[in-house]
């Protein structure tokens, strides 16, 4: 049998399919903090009101919330392809650049590029990136401990060549996915917290409202391990 790279793409896509409504709420909640993220709206003469040290601030958190943002999407789609790993890695990596940007949000005088090394380092407020970042490396990326590149179907082991039917999997990683999305929620808050006329009103609302929905869907989890 011949195998195309078309035929994967194909595959790809009925695996998501297959995925999303068993990750439904998951994914609903990443979506709403990307979506949070992408549609928020900077008002320009707010920002033109602040000095030159300020704005090029500014310049350097959006700079690194954007190939944040970016690497979540990626991420997210690869998850519910059922490419755990890859997704993870790509999580991975997203982590960096939040932790670049969250250094600066708490450090007025970092200005990029910023090591992620010395990100880690720097944060002071916001610590749980960094326990996330460790277990991503151990049990996804490092690859002498990473986790299988297979998945097991009505009882038969498969290879996962760029797909799987991995309902487990896929859940575990979307529930990381919400914990580092709602990270950069919230390290964005802080900072906008700083001038709330940057956003407007909203915005916080919509963020708290995030808020909420995590504690309860994580309310939700802990009854049922019970």
């Amino acid at each position: 049998m011949v195998i195309s790279v078309d035929q994967i793409f194909q595959l790809q896509e009925r695996c998501l399919q297959h995925a999303l409504p068993v990750v439904m709420e998951e994914y609903t909640f990443v979506k709403g903090c990307i979506e949070l993220i992408a549609n928020r709206h900077v008002n320009i003469e707010a920002i033109n009101q602040l000095d030159d040290d300020d704005r090029e601030r500014i310049r350097g958190v959006h700079t690194y919330l954007n190939e944040t943002l970016s690497h979540l999407i990626i991420s997210l789609k690869l998850a519910l392809y059922g490419a755990c790993v890859e997704s993870c890695t790509i999580l991975r990596n997203a982590l960096e650049r939040m932790a670049a940007m969250a250094a600066m949000v708490e450090n007025e005088n970092l200005k990029p590029p910023i090591n992620h090394k010395t990100a880690f380092r720097m944060i002071k407020a916001r610590r749980e990136i960094q326990r996330l970042h460790g277990e991503l490396s151990t049990y996804f990326v490092h690859i002498e401990r990473s986790m299988s590149q297979r998945f097991t179907l009505n009882g038969k082991s498969y290879p996962a060549v760029g797909s799987a039917i991995d309902h487990e999997g896929t859940r575990d990683v979307l529930r990381l996915l919400m914990t580092a999305s709602l990270y950069v929620v919230r390290a964005l808050t802080d900072f906008y917290n700083l001038k709330r006329e940057m956003v407007g009103e909203a915005y916080f609302q919509q963020a708290q409202s995030l808020e909420d929905k995590y504690n309860h869907i994580a309310e939700l989890a802990a009854r049922n391990r019970v």
